[in-house]
């Protein structure tokens, strides 16, 4: 399962490190470039100084099943996660996110995080 990653006019292939392989069991912080620590620290502020009712066990354990999945189907079409999508799947979990409230945050922050992931991926 190889993809070639267009990143900042690189060809890489592979994943986009191949020290990390699942973002489920690994921390991806130490990966992130300081313009995406503070991205992701400006995500994790917005979700705290949100009012909601975080998720129970059970619904967190569905959410990543569902994540890991996702991220089993992306990875058998060759496409893999970044540090930063990483980080943002591990504040959805952290937080007990649901599903309204990613929506908003993927409304505020998906633009910003598209473009400092500047990857174009394409299938080989």
């Amino acid at each position: 399962m190889a993809v070639k990653l267009n990143v900042h006019g690189l060809n890489v292939h592979g994943a986009p490190t191949e020290a990390i392989e699942d973002w489920f069991e690994t921390d991806p912080t130490p990966y992130l470039s300081e313009e995406d620590r503070t991205l992701v620290a400006e995500i994790r502020a917005f979700v705290r100084a949100q009012d909601y009712t975080p998720l129970g066990d059970e619904a967190v354990r569905e959410l990543e099943e569902r994540m890991q999945l996702a991220a089993g189907y992306a990875s058998d079409e060759g496409v893999y996660g970044t540090p930063l999508c990483g980080a943002f799947h591990r504040i959805l979990l952290d937080q007990r996110v649901p599903p309204e409230l990613s929506r908003q945050i993927l409304v505020r922050f998906n633009p910003r995080m598209a473009e400092r992931q500047g990857v174009a991926f394409e299938r080989t």
